[in-house]
């Protein structure tokens, strides 16, 4: 538990920190440059492991696949995933993260391979080369936290988690396969209650990563179903 608080409490610092810098940032954590700017959620492995969750659970290859990615933020997993050979979507509420991703995809050559759009959770624009279904579907959403001081948003954050898990099958394509990614200090007990709610069973991997340097150890984790 100790290390949960360790963890939030670095996290907050570390996101209020780059906001008041007022600087953009480019990492190249994930094999490629990514750039991140203040207001777009920072897609770092040091701040948050999501994102490298959800990559670690998609195949190498996919070629000849389409990919779903539901808040996009800067792009990260649209880019890898169109670097892996993948068709790919990707959508975000928030038109600066938007904005960011479609920089970022164009500086990385996969512009041809990348179609943006912005809104709500599976409610997205339409375009004309946007599939009807997916053979992958990633949602790196905001996860819900049910700890003193971080779960001001705990219940508007579980209905977009449960309206998430009730849209999806209806984007897959058969055979299909969609992964939902948080950290083990979120409500997993309340996401798991939403899972079972929708009738759906995940296969869940946890690993353990290391932030803040090297010096706060907590644990992920990436629902597959």
């Amino acid at each position: 538990m100790l290390s949960r608080w360790r963890y939030l409490f670095f996290a907050r610092q570390w996101e209020a920190a780059f906001v008041t810098a007022g600087q953009p940032m480019i990492h190249a954590e994930y094999g490629f440059d990514l750039r991140l700017e203040p207001g777009v959620y920072p897609t770092h492995p040091d701040f948050t492991y999501s994102t490298s969750m959800i990559l670690q659970g998609l195949p190498d290859d996919l070629s000849g696949k389409t990919l779903l990615d539901v808040g996009t933020g800067c792009g990260a997993i649209a880019i890898a995933a169109a670097r892996r050979g993948a068709k790919v979507h990707a959508v975000d509420i928030d038109p600066a993260a938007v904005a960011l991703a479609r920089r970022n995809v164009a500086a990385n050559g996969v512009a041809n391979r990348v179609t943006l759009s912005e809104g709500k959770v599976l409610q997205f624009a339409s375009a004309p080369d946007v599939p009807e279904r997916f053979d992958y579907i990633a949602a790196n959403l905001w996860f819900p936290i049910r700890l003193w001081g971080f779960n001001q948003e705990h219940h508007s954050l579980m209905r977009v988690q449960k309206r998430f898990l009730s849209q999806v099958f209806g984007l897959l394509a058969p055979g299909g396969q969609a992964l939902l990614a948080s950290g083990a200090f979120a409500d997993s007990r309340g996401i798991r209650d939403l899972f079972a709610e929708a009738g759906l069973t995940p296969d869940i991997t946890t690993r353990r990563a290391w932030h803040n340097g090297g010096r706060i150890a907590v644990n992920w984790h990436l629902y597959r179903f």
